[in-house]
């Protein structure tokens, strides 16, 4: 038994980390290149010259800062999901990338199921999240958070989001498997979200107003417990949102996140836990659903799917058309 866990962790972490060979790794390298070559400390010195202007803003609006950073953070909230929102639903309108990438392809996202979302988003984003946002000046003044310049320095903001990152997939995936698990929270308070079995990007925020608060909660975790700076919040909201939309995209498309980040779920792993409604329960990463067994069901899937493919390609290969074709190609090579 304990040998087979081995070779499962071992194919796992293979396969995971041949993921950041073309994005990932290659990204690494160029940023430990810039903080080698210093060009990290003059992209330092560009952000620096921000916080003057930040500094001017807060004294002119004196006495009215509570209600520049609540009015801000909506602003950038809204902008970043119907922003992302925009390249996926020219996606959804072109027919070839349907039929390619599309994971449930037999599902279609219509234009009166889409519109019903959105509607039913604007509502929430006025009764659930721009109340949640109101807090947070809560967070400044008791939790400690920063808001005044100067800003952090680049390194500082990127420390503090990765583990703010990290904190929130493990909230994520314990208070989602919650909602799922414990008697009554999925009925009273996740099914609403489950309303879109084949989800698309708009719907990523399709809850009810408990589950946006339990759920959202663990966005500010990691800020919290570190003391960020209000602007290091601000953008890891900005990220968390893209995330989300990614996640719920219903695509998986060449440059979807999960093809280049090891041990990224994204948009496949999350598609199938609408699919599924069980396991999968992670927001980021794979590894929480893995150790505690939440992703054999997708496992089982994958493995299906994978001798579905190989039994194609099998009968492709026993074709006599499909041979003749093959040696009519190398005969046209050689000549």
């Amino acid at each position: 038994i304990h040998s087979g866990i081995y070779r499962n962790l071992d194919k796992m972490f293979r396969r995971e980390l041949a993921k950041g060979l073309l994005v990932f790794y290659p990204a690494l390298l160029a940023l430990s290149l810039l903080i080698y070559t210093g060009c990290l400390d003059k992209l330092n010195s560009v952000w620096a010259a921000a916080s003057p202007i930040w500094a001017d803003i807060l004294s002119a609006t004196q006495g009215y800062h509570d209600l520049l950073l609540v009015t801000l953070a909506f602003t950038v909230h809204q902008l970043a999901y119907y922003v992302t929102y925009i390249p996926y639903y020219a996606v959804d309108q072109v027919p070839y990338m349907r039929r390619k990438y599309k994971i449930q392809s037999d599902k279609e996202n219509t234009y009166s199921l889409q519109w019903k979302c959105f509607k039913m988003i604007v509502k929430l984003n006025l009764t659930s999240q721009l109340p949640l946002i109101l807090l947070l000046p809560i967070l400044i003044h008791l939790g400690g958070m920063p808001y005044k310049a100067p800003f952090p320095t680049l390194g500082t903001m990127a420390r503090h989001i990765l583990f703010s990152l990290l904190l929130e997939d493990a909230w994520h995936y314990w208070a989602h498997r919650g909602l799922h698990e414990i008697p009554g929270m999925y009925r009273y308070i996740h099914k609403l979200h489950h309303d879109w079995q084949a989800p698309f990007a708009i719907c990523a925020e399709y809850a009810s107003h408990l589950e946006t608060g339990i759920l959202g909660f663990g966005t500010s975790i990691g800020p919290l417990l570190l003391g960020s700076h209000y602007v290091t919040w601000l953008t890891w909201m900005g990220i968390r949102v893209f995330q989300a939309m990614d996640a719920h995209s219903g695509y998986d498309l060449p440059f979807s996140l999960h093809r280049h980040i090891p041990f990224y779920g994204g948009s496949y792993y999350h598609d199938f836990h609408h699919y599924n409604f069980i396991g999968n329960y992670s927001s980021t990463f794979i590894w929480w659903d893995y150790m505690f067994g939440t992703d054999r069901a997708f496992s089982r899937f994958m493995a299906r799917q994978e001798g579905i493919r190989q039994h194609k390609q099998k009968k492709a290969l026993a074709d006599p058309y499909f041979q003749k074709g093959i040696e009519q190609k190398l005969s046209f090579a050689q000549d």
